[in-house]
């Protein structure tokens, strides 16, 4: 949203502010919450024009207006960041206008990558353990076993801390996707919009035959127009991305539907999209917690799943909103595994490999585990891994 301080003939304005520390839709958001055009700079170039959509603070209805930003002295961000912009205001604010004609400009002074802020703080560890129980309390009276709540907790809290190069593909680490199985004959109204009241952003790509021969899922540089054209995979770090699979038939695909497919596999298991300038295709990581919802096996390349025979839903209540800021807080806590620790594990190892146990020689076992861990240590407000959780995580695995 924009904020009008006037200075002189000019005026000063931030996007994205909320003086009551709301989250609302900022300079790169529409109306419905949806990233409307994305920014992209490459080093060596400067002062770029940039289309984006941003709102004035209003406790109404929320207009939106189109704007030129100019960014300077090599400043730079990422076609799926969101960001809050400081600058100087020119022109006037019309509802209709068209690029490149009439837009208001921003000359941006100041650029910095929005952080979510949590309502919720933990002043010790054992306020989130307690947060955690009730959490999972919850989830299991709509309808999840404990397990299953336990999973779900922690796939909506996954972040991608870092990446580990590997030969091939880099190994992600906070990387815990979730497929959720649901019954065919059972009812489960409700329950996207209860994923939705537990994180900040969503989206929700409901994937069929149409939308995937029709759909374009990479963003696409208009050079027409300047404005790099938002694909469904152009996603703002941070948002849940929840995949509803249930309209999927069996049939062949075409190539275009094969390719938006493929799009997805690629951000599902590599964390990566790719973005067509009109050249070779540029691939832009991206760090986003998925979960998809199925009738039996998902399609997708998800390994870790739960079933949910039925959804209760609840009456109002504001338990979701509650869990939203413990699950954000505890989101962003980066997890370290102590020499100690790692030592323990490196021995727990060798013992089951000299047992004969097959899971131990696979190192996509030992990467998945250790994702798990790190969850339910940042789950329970720790910022290092104990081995309790390593066995928790163990447990989880195998079911």
């Amino acid at each position: 949203m924009i904020q009008h301080d006037s200075v002189g003939d000019q005026f000063f304005v931030p996007l994205g502010l909320d003086s009551d520390g709301n989250v609302r839709p900022t300079g790169l958001f529409s109306l419905e919450g949806e990233l409307e055009h994305g920014i992209v700079q490459f080093s060596g170039i400067t002062g770029r024009k940039m289309v984006v959509v941003s709102s004035p603070p209003c406790r109404d209805e929320i207009q939106t207006s189109k704007h030129l930003v100019f960014l300077y002295d090599g400043a730079d961000t990422k076609v799926n960041e969101l960001v809050d912009i400081y600058g100087i205001f020119q022109g006037k604010f019309e509802l209709d206008a068209e690029y490149p004609h009439n837009l208001p400009t921003i000359h941006a002074l100041q650029m910095v990558p929005r952080r979510i802020p949590s309502s919720w703080d933990a002043s010790a560890t054992r306020d989130a353990s307690v947060t955690k129980d009730a959490c999972l309390k919850f989830f299991t009276s709509c309808g999840f076993d404990s397990s299953g709540s336990e999973k779900l907790l922690l796939a909506l809290m996954s972040r991608i801390s870092s990446r580990s190069p590997g030969l091939l593909t880099s190994l992600l680490i906070g990387h815990y996707p979730l497929n959720i199985r649901l019954q065919h004959d059972a009812k489960y109204e409700g329950l996207v919009e209860f994923l939705t009241e537990l994180v900040p952003y969503s989206k929700l790509i409901k994937l069929s035959p149409q939308e995937l021969e029709t759909g374009e899922f990479a963003s696409k540089m208009n050079y027409e127009s300047g404005v790099l054209e938002q694909g469904v995979l152009q996603i703002p770090s941070g948002t849940l991305v929840i995949i509803d699979e249930r309209a999927l038939v069996p049939g062949k695909l075409t190539e275009r539907a094969s390719k938006n497919m493929q799009a997805l596999i690629d951000m599902i298991m590599h964390q990566t999209v790719q973005y067509d300038f009109g050249g070779q295709p540029i691939s832009v990581h991206t760090n986003v917690p998925i979960i998809s919802l199925s009738h039996g096996k998902s399609i997708l390349p998800i390994e870790d799943f739960i079933v949910a025979t039925n959804f209760i839903k609840l009456d109002p209540t504001d338990a979701p909103a509650a869990f939203a800021g413990y699950i954000q807080y505890c989101r962003a806590i980066d997890v370290d595994i102590t020499e100690e620790t790692a030592r323990e594990i490196e021995e727990f190892y060798v013992d089951q490999r000299k047992a004969g146990n097959g899971d131990a020689a696979d190192p996509n076992h030992l990467s998945r585990v250790l994702n798990i861990s790190r969850l339910i240590s940042a789950s329970c407000g720790c910022n290092q891994m104990s081995m309790e959780h390593f066995k928790r995580a163990l447990i989880l695995a195998k079911i």
